[in-house]
């Protein structure tokens, strides 16, 4: 097991836009609206107090796609502006979900096209300080922030939960000494990826405090295939890879347990 900081970085805090106390100033778009092959029923924006980096709540976007081109359009009503000249970088803390899918940031640049920004592939768990900069932009016009995408990629997971927090601007650049650990306050299981796999995979599991720990990977008729941990862990986000070369394909089931905690997933393996 690899024990590993999600964002290993302190940063000064710029302007902030929004620190999602609530989600008044946004909408979630239906496909009518912008979105693209996703359930409704299974697609949620709200605030919450689950999860955040600072304050009260951030943000929190439920997903569920139902096709591989599918992408989830969250536009932000208070359309900030701000002048690329001024402002040379943008940003967002984001709660990854390991889901190998992207995150885009919306803008509008009077006189050009809609501009999208490919900021980040959602490959990683935990709060993620997220940054764009604005320079690289190359627009004389001033910019105004339109929202959010979330947009499945080939083999990308078809369902997921993201979690935001303050949205800022002007971001100072962050030096390295920023210990993510401290913001665990639960034990977790994170779906595996990439998901399906040959023959690897990553599993990520959250430990809030020091447990002995016990990461198993059964078959479907339930006989134990793999045993990928069994220790004492110190609170941290960990990383195990499970190797499948010796397996045949089909699906498994991963089972974490820490103490009294217990959670069970499933993967895909494909030859």
């Amino acid at each position: 097991a690899i024990s590993f900081n999600t964002t290993a970085e302190r940063y000064v805090e710029g302007t902030i836009l929004d620190d999602f106390t609530d989600v008044d100033n946004w909408e979630l778009l239906s496909p009518e609206e912008g979105s693209a092959n996703i359930d409704m029923s299974g697609t949620n924006f709200t605030s919450t107090n689950e999860r955040k980096v600072t304050g009260t709540n951030a943000a929190k976007l439920t997903y569920l796609f139902t096709g591989d081109d599918g992408v989830v359009l969250i536009s932000n009503l208070s359309a900030f502006s701000m002048n690329p000249g001024e402002s040379e970088n943008f940003g967002l803390w984001i709660y990854g979900d390991l889901s190998g899918n992207t995150i885009e940031f919306l803008f509008h640049s009077q006189g050009t096209d809609d501009i999208s920004v490919i900021a980040d592939t959602l490959n990683y768990t935990g709060w993620k300080l997220v940054t764009t900069d604005m320079v690289e932009l190359n627009t004389e016009n001033g910019l105004v922030f339109k929202g959010i995408a979330v947009r499945r990629i080939p083999g990308g997971d078809t369902s997921g939960e993201i979690y935001f927090d303050q949205l800022q601007k002007d971001i100072v650049t962050p030096v390295r000494d920023y210990d993510e650990h401290i913001a665990l306050t639960e034990f977790r299981l994170h779906q595996n990826y990439p998901n399906p796999f040959n023959p690897s995979t990553q599993i990520r599991y959250d430990i809030p405090a020091e447990s002995q720990v016990r990461l198993t990977v059964y078959n479907v008729l339930g006989q134990n295939v793999a045993l990928l941990v069994d220790e004492k862990l110190s609170p941290g986000t960990y990383e195990t890879t499970f190797d499948a070369s010796h397996l045949p394909t089909g699906l498994y089931i991963y089972r974490l347990q820490a103490g009294d905690f217990v959670e069970t997933r499933s993967l895909l393996f494909l030859k």
